[in-house]
């Protein structure tokens, strides 16, 4: 029975220990950019070269990833990233010390090939985190900008993809008939 206490204490000094050591990043999003409740995932992407890392899908290794995912949470609302967040490549609390760019991205789920990009999807523009031995330090990111469809250009002889122009043969002799 006196075991008890003491198996009970030393599991709360553990998760105390724990806690303390985790590093924490708040974020929320501004009524302007989504005005109703938001459900789903809230992405925090972090790299030390990248300037925009939520834009990059192609070097994976080049950044960290954290994810939480959250219910019918409000405008100003915030949330929290720590190392209960999904991580890759390691936990919030074991990345290298020192400066990172960082965005924070809420997924509405509109489709896309990448999240960053996705059109109605909230995110801020690149901000400085400088991550130093002081676990305590918090950071805060407001997500106040919204991803914009892209928009189809037409021009003659031409039609404009992704801000790609491409050429047709086809279209050019329908357009000549």
């Amino acid at each position: 029975m006196k075991k008890l206490p003491l198996l009970t204490g030393v599991i709360l000094l553990y998760m105390s220990c724990t806690f303390l050591h985790a590093q924490k990043i708040s974020a929320t999003y501004t009524p302007s950019s989504f005005a109703g409740p938001f459900t789903g995932k809230v992405i925090l992407y972090i790299s030390k070269e990248i300037q925009e890392p939520k834009d990059c899908i192609d070097n994976i290794p080049a950044f960290c990833c954290f994810a939480i995912s959250v219910k019918d949470i409000k405008p100003n609302t915030t949330v929290v990233f720590d190392d209960n967040a999904v991580s890759y490549p390691v936990k919030l609390s074991d990345i290298e010390r020192g400066t990172y760019y960082a965005q924070v991205v809420w997924d509405r789920n509109t489709g896309g090939r990448n999240i960053g990009s996705s059109p109605d999807n909230m995110y801020n523009e690149s901000v400085h985190l400088n991550f130093t031995k002081n676990f305590k330090q918090k950071f805060s990111i407001t997500c106040g900008s919204v991803v914009q469809h892209e928009t189809f250009t037409e021009l003659p002889y031409m039609k404009t993809w992704w801000r790609i122009p491409i050429c047709s043969l086809l279209f050019t002799k329908e357009k000549q008939r």
